[in-house]
């Protein structure tokens, strides 16, 4: 991956996501329909994907979005949280329930990129936009003034964020997360494991990597079930790169995980 700045970094990287998901609707049997990702991706993005990432890269962006699609879909609440959203197009194309209010949260310019190219286009929930810093710690202000209710169920997303930041931020993170939810509430992630802080396409962005995600999350109040890629609830059939079993060392790996808000968090 060529370097980036750091400035542009984060909206290069959301709109090669979005490439990804263009290029995901190509396949014979997409794993999902995004009509809008071609349009925010760009021409400049669609190339680099081709370019820079690998065929197990592209297959796992495109596994991960069906696997948290899914989980989004599965646990209804009266309130979803996206954070680090990008240019996520689900407040658009999922069938949310009646009356879902669904917060993103992510740099102020991603979001206005996002919004300026789909300024046609009706979301088919109830969306807000917050234009904020994750690393700072006033966010979830924020977003309770935002009109989000921490008193009731809520499901939240953190899609390809916490590998990017240091341990004490992902650990920022997840705490504010536990202050803002109650029981019945889920949480969906992805992390990868320390081995794969050093994976090359992103060596130096990589910041934090986990080896027992389920050790760590439950120190925050959740109860999680752990995938990896290629694993039969993660399409074997689109990623044939199969894992070995997690005690074996030395093996970059990275997890799809689903929470279930369970207890008051042991970590203070």
């Amino acid at each position: 991956m060529t370097s980036l700045s750091s400035e542009n970094f984060v909206p290069f990287t959301a709109r090669m996501m979005a490439a990804i998901r263009a290029l995901e609707q190509q396949q014979t049997n997409p794993l999902f329909q995004d009509l809008l990702a071609e349009q925010l991706a760009g021409e400049e993005a669609l190339v680099a994907i081709q370019e820079r990432l690998t065929s197990k890269d592209l297959a796992y962006v495109a596994i991960r979005t069906h696997y948290f699609d899914q989980f989004l879909t599965q646990h209804p609440a009266p309130q979803v949280v996206i954070l680090a959203s990008g240019l996520d197009t689900r407040a658009y194309r999922l069938p949310w329930p009646k009356n879902t209010v669904l917060f993103e949260l992510d740099h102020e310019g991603v979001l206005a990129y996002k919004t300026a190219q789909l300024q046609d286009q009706t979301p088919a929930c109830e969306l807000h936009l917050l234009g904020m810093d994750l690393t700072q710690s006033h966010w979830g202000e924020a977003l309770q003034a935002k009109g989000y209710n921490p008193t009731i169920p809520s499901v939240w997303l953190v899609e390809g964020l916490l590998m990017y930041l240091e341990e004490e931020q992902v650990r920022a993170i997840l705490k504010q997360i536990a202050a803002l939810t109650t029981r019945q509430s889920y949480l969906g992630l992805d992390l990868i494991n320390q081995v794969s802080v050093n994976y090359a396409p992103y060596q130096g962005y990589f910041r934090s990597g986990w080896d027992e995600p389920e050790v760590l999350l439950a120190e925050y109040g959740w109860q999680g079930k752990v995938s990896q890629p290629g694993e039969p609830d993660t399409h074997p059939e689109r990623y044939p790169w199969t894992f070995p079993p997690r005690d074996q060392p030395n093996v970059e790996r990275v997890f799809l995980i689903q929470c279930e808000r369970i207890d008051t968090p042991a970590v203070p």
